[in-house]
């Protein structure tokens, strides 16, 4: 447990050299990440208490941010990698293959902290195993493990050793599919 930090891909166990990445919390400003490795975390936490000046009537806050805002499934890619930004200063994005953006594809550093709404959702992956696991076959396709970004539909149907043949069509949910069950 990070103090002022909270971890943005939380899982209930990491492996060795797996990464947490973390947002900083509680009036301070900065994102880090700490890698899991045999001997506990490792990495420097890296967040910034935000500057407040107060001028009679108006608090004004620092103009400058800590790093670019940490968007899971996305890929940072304008300009570089800096170490703080000036308001009004824009940072571009774009999804990682297979993911599939929604909203802009731009951070804008605002009085101090980042706007600008943007998500990507993540693909749905279906393998041999699952396709086994609930007795079914892909109705389109002969592979053994299908892609598909978030949205589109799969097409299953029961596999040839059950008595039942219907389609069943489900779709992909930010990277999960509810997969039917042939008996």
């Amino acid at each position: 447990d990070v103090q002022n930090a909270d971890v943005v891909n939380v899982k209930r166990k990491y492996i060795n050299g797996e990464q947490a990445n973390y947002v900083c919390t509680n009036d301070n400003i900065g994102e880090f990440s700490l890698t899991c490795t045999e001997n506990g975390w490792n990495g420097n936490i890296r967040c910034r208490g935000k500057e407040i000046q107060n001028n009679f009537l108006t608090s004004f806050i620092s103009l400058f941010i800590s790093l670019h805002p940490f968007i899971s499934g996305f890929t940072y890619i304008s300009g570089r990698v800096l170490d703080s930004y000036q308001h009004n200063e824009r940072v571009q994005y774009r999804c990682q293959s297979w993911y599939l953006m929604e909203g802009e594809p731009f951070k804008t550093c605002k009085d101090g902290t980042w706007t600008g709404i943007l998500t990507c959702l993540k693909p749905c992956t279906v393998t041999r195993e699952e396709l086994n696991r609930h007795n079914i076959d892909f109705m389109f396709s002969r592979s053994d493990k299908l892609y598909m970004q978030h949205g589109d539909y799969v097409h299953f149907i029961c596999a040839k050793r059950s008595r039942a043949h219907t389609m069943m069509r489900q779709p992909c949910t930010n990277g999960v599919i509810s997969y039917p069950t042939c008996v």
